[in-house]
């Protein structure tokens, strides 16, 4: 169970799903060094992972899929912190996908990777939006891909589920903005972590690298330093936007 809660007056509140591993548990840590309280949300345990942070952090396993779960979480999370000030939607299907042509991607598993990775953002945006406007506003950062940029083939079902997400955050941007609620996307490229490290071949992420202007390997601290920008006051003019983080790799061969 998540320690007792303490009052940390000042403190913004931002609710991080996908925070197990990888970029999420990144920008966790991130926004702790950054001044925010945080909430750590993830379908696997991950209280091991942030044992040590202190009582800013509450962490929480939840099916993002499963509205009754998402609605209560929230809830305790507000309960927990007094408020909530920003969400940062970074959980996907993503490394556990096989590439494969659409025609042999079968029903079950495209079902499976939509209601992941598009409606587990919508429930979560659903259920954030109260909690945002009792704050007296907020920002909801979601995370879409580098390849609806330029396409991938044999990743239909990835690939367009991301291209959803871009969607929604533009709708949710005109509907959310009398609220003083910002929506932002990020579209990463390739990012090196112990996922993708475990998941992926060498020559495959040496071939990604190589497509990109600025050839160097791309971290997950390259992603959380634009989502800690997007949900901070600086960006308070910045909504409905989708932001690519690619290193070029949209541009193309020159």
């Amino acid at each position: 169970m998540p320690p007792e809660h303490t009052p940390h007056s000042g403190k913004p509140v931002v609710v991080v799903t996908g925070a197990a591993q990888g970029i999420g548990a990144s920008l966790v840590h991130s926004a702790l060094e950054a001044g925010w309280r945080v909430a750590a949300l993830d379908v696997q345990d991950c209280q091991d992972t942030f044992a040590d942070v202190g009582n800013d952090v509450s962490v929480h396993q939840v099916d993002i899929t499963d509205e009754e779960q998402v609605h209560a979480t929230l809830n305790a999370v507000e309960a927990r912190f007094g408020r909530v000030d920003a969400l940062v939607s970074a959980a996907a299907l993503f490394t556990a996908l096989t590439h494969k042509a659409f025609t042999e991607i079968d029903g079950a598993e495209w079902d499976r990777v939509f209601e992941v990775n598009v409606k587990g953002p919508f429930l979560l945006s659903k259920h954030v939006a109260p909690l945002l406007r009792r704050a007296g506003g907020g920002a909801i950062v979601h995370f879409a891909s580098n390849v609806v940029s330029f396409g991938m083939a044999n990743f239909l079902h990835y690939v367009a589920s991301k291209s959803a997400i871009i969607g929604m955050t533009r709708s949710l941007a005109r509907e959310l903005g009398p609220d003083h609620i910002r929506v932002n996307s990020v579209s990463p490229g390739f990012i090196e972590t112990e996922v993708t490290e475990r998941e992926r071949d060498p020559d495959y992420r040496a071939a990604l690298v190589s497509r990109q202007c600025i050839p160097v390997p791309m971290t997950p601290e390259d992603v959380c330093s634009t989502v800690l920008f997007l949900i901070s006051p600086g960006a308070r003019a910045m909504t409905g936007e989708n932001i690519l983080l690619n290193s070029g790799t949209h541009m193309g061969p020159a």
